[in-house]
């Protein structure tokens, strides 16, 4: 009994699918291992790209599957390996695919074509992602099922909706995401400093110079890509030290996985496609890195590019805030009970309206005083007086 003498056991029937498509038969979107989408560009070609999929309607013909594009076309295998995924009007033994399980990991499954190949996703010398068909069956080869729509990113209390960046990206792109409400986010390091770009904008830095918004664009299952306001993309390298990059296509190594850090409010990793996760040297500047492990260094706090409606309550129910400078750092206290102005995160301060001023109080019970000397003339004090009211205007 060897290979030849092996039977796959495949029962009659599709399990139920809750998205549906034409005439009741349910449809799916097919998700690569890397985080893009098997889907049909504007010239009517097929292609493996970060936006949302397809959805093929799937029927079941005597145990093997067809898979139909919204325009009726069928997606086919022929004979050639690499590029022989096509999509035609009729339907036939090549348009027919044994549709299977990836034992031991849910929701996967392979595409195994009437040639005996498998469906794989590959990218271009040029960055444009594409089907394949491959004689082996390995991670690349391997699908997520999508059944119905890709789910929202939550991190924190913000909501990220699905998106759909260019794959070729500029500035003006850039420019509408942002008007279209996709969020923009700054991050921080575990030293203070900020991920924004070199002098020469060519590369990533790290520093307390006022931080980079990065539009954030969700794919589902938390993969997300970070887009620069000139609407450029961060990619990762397979080599691990200095190995992140600026790019203007959006594929596979510039897909990240944003997770919240467990008991750590406010904290994120990013995960590369190649399973390294994002860090920060300390120092200002210093250069990000990829490294295979997440501790410390490799964790981020995600602020937000612009200030929403003050959601956070502090003392009795008032709001409290944090305030950045122009350069990028924090008005805070130091461990001695006096204030300073650092790349750490800022102190939290309880603000209430005084007819038309406000007044901040520290954490400690204190408030925020300013006497009329112009240099150091910012205190903190127990009461509050005229000294200790301030106009919060907006600029």
């Amino acid at each position: 009994c060897q290979a030849w003498e092996q039977w796959q056991l495949c029962y009659g029937s599709l399990p139920a699918l809750s998205r549906l498509g034409q005439a009741g038969q349910p449809s799916i979107t097919l998700q690569s291992h890397y985080g893009a989408y098997l889907g049909i560009r504007q010239d009517g070609n097929l292609s493996v790209s970060c936006k949302p999929g397809t959805a093929f309607t799937i029927a079941d013909c005597d145990g093997w599957v067809s898979l139909r594009a919204p325009d009726g076309r069928y997606l086919g295998a022929n004979n050639q390996r690499d590029k022989g995924m096509y999509l035609v009007n009729h339907c036939g033994d090549g348009e027919k695919f044994q549709l299977q399980a990836v034992p031991d990991k849910p929701g996967w499954v392979t595409l195994r074509s009437h040639h005996g190949t498998y469906v794989g996703a590959r990218q271009g010398s040029d960055g444009a992602g594409f089907p394949a068909l491959m004689p082996h069956c390995l991670v690349g080869e391997q699908w997520l099922l999508c059944p119905g729509p890709m789910p929202e990113l939550v991190i924190g209390a913000t909501r990220i909706a699905p998106g759909i960046p260019a794959v070729s990206a500029n500035a003006a792109s850039a420019a509408a995401r942002q008007r279209s409400g996709q969020p923009t986010i700054t991050l921080q390091s575990h030293h203070g400093t900020y991920l924004v770009l070199s002098q020469d904008s060519s590369s990533l830095s790290l520093s307390c110079t006022p931080p980079v918004p990065f539009t954030l664009t969700h794919f589902g299952d938390g993969w997300v890509t970070l887009g620069t306001p000139d609407g450029r993309y961060i990619g990762a390298k397979s080599n691990r030290e200095r190995g992140l990059f600026l790019t203007d296509h959006c594929m596979a190594w510039e897909h990240f996985k944003l997770q919240a850090v467990p008991d750590r409010p406010g904290w994120v990793t990013l995960q590369s496609f190649h399973g390294t996760y994002v860090g920060a040297m300390h120092g200002d500047p210093a250069a990000p890195f990829l490294k295979p492990h997440c501790q410390a260094w490799e964790q981020w706090q995600l602020c937000y590019g612009s200030l929403p409606a003050l959601s956070r309550l502090g003392q009795a129910g008032q709001p409290s805030i944090t305030l950045q400078s122009h350069y990028g750092a924090y008005l805070g206290i130091r461990q001695d009970g006096n204030l300073s102005v650092s790349c750490k995160p800022g102190t939290a301060f309880t603000i209430a309206d005084c007819d038309g001023w406000v007044s901040l109080r520290a954490p400690d019970g204190r408030y925020l005083g300013a006497n009329n000397q112009r240099d150091k003339g910012m205190y903190l004090v127990n009461h509050c007086g005229d000294g200790e009211k301030f106009q919060l205007q907006a600029v």
